[in-house]
């Protein structure tokens, strides 16, 4: 189901997975989705299993798996980096020019 969701959603902005490889070729990758942005960067050795997701703002170094099902956007994920199935990165809007992006500094705190 959620296969049909984002294929829907993505199909005009993400690549097949033949053209994937065409772009990263010799960088030993393995990418095994098809809901990967054309514009994205992913470093050397990298392995995207089925159902990732990435937009073009997102930024994968070298040596990293990402599971199976993961929705990742407006991310850097660093060298040598392991995510598990089913993880949602960058997902909220939140003004990142403050000192911290926790209600906290956000919000006016309530008294007992």
């Amino acid at each position: 189901m959620i296969k049909k969701i984002l294929s829907h959603i993505f199909k005009n902005k993400a690549f097949k997975l033949i053209a994937l490889e065409f772009i990263h070729k010799g960088k030993n990758l393995t990418l095994k989705s098809e809901f990967i942005s054309s514009r994205v960067e992913i470093g050397q050795g990298s392995s995207l299993m089925e159902g990732v997701v990435l937009d073009s703002l997102s930024k994968i170094g070298n040596n990293v798996y990402i599971g199976r099902y993961c929705y990742i956007t407006k991310t850097r994920i660093g060298n040598y980096c392991s995510i598990a199935n089913n993880v949602s990165i960058g997902q909220g809007e939140h003004d990142l020019s403050r000192i911290s992006t926790n209600s906290v500094f956000t919000k006016t705190l309530l008294r007992n």
